[in-house]
């Protein structure tokens, strides 16, 4: 069966009997088949940076993201997402496919809202560039989502979201100079 297929799949056998033979009973030479089509599909998605630690006003760093289809059915209206957190600015991604999947934003810039199509197999991966700011602290978490199409499940939901976490190092360089603009001062004076 075709990995899109939906619907029923309806299979009608027939028996003739040869030339001038009457059959007695007509009504049982015909016999239908009718098998309801459930798609199952394992929907997967990964999310990186590479980074344990970053420091808050560096160069702009990117996350990674990866979705795919571990089939064995096509997934027509899965749900990616990505809300990356309000702290990070300038935030741009790219995507490309592997396999057959359609419905991606190939740029754009901000939160990721997709409804895709994968086939088995397929990936679609996004690069989310972004700054963190001088100013931020804490921990900064960012997770992504892939979710089954409305009215489906997937066969494992352990592995439909994917967390990053990168602890935030601030590094400053303090420096002071103090000078009274004197090489010599006279007492009193």
């Amino acid at each position: 069966i075709e990995p899109k297929a939906t619907g029923t799949l309806e299979n009608t056998a027939y028996v003739y009997m040869p030339g001038r033979v009457d059959d007695e009973n007509p009504s049982n030479n015909a016999a239908t088949d009718v098998t309801e089509l459930t798609p199952q599909f394992d929907l997967q998605i990964t999310k990186s940076d590479g980074l344990e630690t970053a420091v808050p006003g560096e160069a702009r760093f990117t996350y990674t993201i990866v979705v795919t289809n571990d089939g064995p059915s096509t997934a027509t209206g899965a749900h990616i997402t990505d809300d990356v957190p309000d702290v990070l600015t300038d935030v741009v991604y790219t995507s490309r496919i592997t396999g057959d999947a359609s419905g991606h934003t190939a740029s754009g810039s901000g939160d990721i809202s997709d409804t895709v199509t994968m086939g088995p197999g397929a990936t679609i991966t996004y690069f989310v560039t972004a700054t963190i700011p001088a100013t931020a602290t804490g921990v900064l978490v960012n997770t992504a989502r892939v979710d089954p199409p409305d009215g489906f499940s997937d066969a494992d939901s352990s592995n439909n979201a994917a967390t990053d976490r990168t602890v935030l190092t601030p590094k400053i360089d303090l420096q002071i100079t103090k000078t009274d603009g004197l090489d010599e001062a006279v007492p009193g004076g």
